[in-house]
């Protein structure tokens, strides 16, 4: 199970490590009850990414989070993604009821500074 990470016919969509570990806990949550529809759910998140790719600009900034950072609600879940001049860099997916804090996205921006958390 993978998300989207391939050159598209409009851009490119790649997804950091915290966004792939983000998807699997999610589909593992669900799989446990239901793995046809944790499947779909994944199937969701991919078209949104490919779309992304496109307009990686879709989605209200969220810089309070994390400078050039942005989210798309797919279902009950957010998508956090940074627009690329190629195309866009999926962040981080998380359910939309967590209390959303920038510590959310330390390993992202420790990543982009190279340095450790």
């Amino acid at each position: 199970m993978h998300l989207v990470s391939r050159e598209l016919d409009t851009g490119l969509a790649r997804r950091g490590y915290q966004a792939e570990l983000d998807a699997l806990e999610i589909w593992m949550q669900i799989a446990r009850h239901d793995a046809a529809a944790a499947d779909r759910l994944i199937d969701r998140f991919t078209s949104v990414i490919a779309q992304l790719a496109a307009q990686p600009h879709l989605g209200p900034p969220v810089d309070y989070l994390l400078p050039g950072l942005r989210s798309i609600p797919v279902g009950n879940y957010l998508i956090f993604h940074r627009p690329e001049d190629d195309g866009v860099f999926v962040v981080r997916i998380i359910h939309g009821a967590w209390g959303l804090t920038p510590e959310l996205f330390e390993y992202e921006l420790h990543a982009r500074t190279k340095k450790p958390p």
